[in-house]
């Protein structure tokens, strides 16, 4: 089975029981799925996390993306220097990375699923984990934030 399909199906299984109208890809591959936050777990903007499903050019790989931050000015060297170390180790980073989004000047957390598949069950794993660690780094970007001038975090109230 190709892999759009797969993130169908694994979009299916995440999907809210009686939602109006169900997740799917649209023309461009792209999803974006609305994660609901309560308030005693992060105090995100509109009590919600939007997570991006997004299949690459060729189909071989999906990515999960977030938006962190957006860039008020180009970051200066410490900063990127930062953003790169940070994701050497991965429990630093729950497992993604930061990236820099050039289509929507923004600091975003991704992760790419490079193998060939991926089952309903592990597709709704990796985007709880996802979305979980996306937490970790609205945190730190926050942090970051209050440093460096450059950034204007999504969810201000996070940190």
């Amino acid at each position: 089975m190709p892999l759009r399909d797969d993130v169908l199906a694994g979009l299916a299984a995440i999907d809210a029981p009686n939602a109006k109208s169900p997740l799917a890809l649209d023309d461009q591959g792209r999803c974006v799925v609305t994660v609901p936050m309560p308030k005693q777990v992060a105090a995100l903007s509109e009590g919600r996390l939007l997570v991006e499903v997004r299949m690459s050019r060729t189909g071989r790989a999906f990515s999960l993306r977030t938006a962190l931050a957006k860039l008020r000015e180009t970051p200066d060297s410490a900063l990127l220097e930062t953003l790169l170390q940070r994701h050497y180790h991965p429990d630093q980073v729950s497992g993604l990375a930061f990236a820099l989004s050039a289509e929507d000047d923004a600091v975003v957390a991704m992760y790419h699923w490079i193998l060939d598949g991926i089952t309903p069950a592990q597709f709704s794993s990796l985007f709880a984990r996802f979305s979980t660690g996306a937490l970790v780094l609205l945190r730190e970007i926050a942090g970051m934030a209050r440093r460096d001038s450059s950034l204007e975090p999504v969810h201000p109230d996070v940190g």
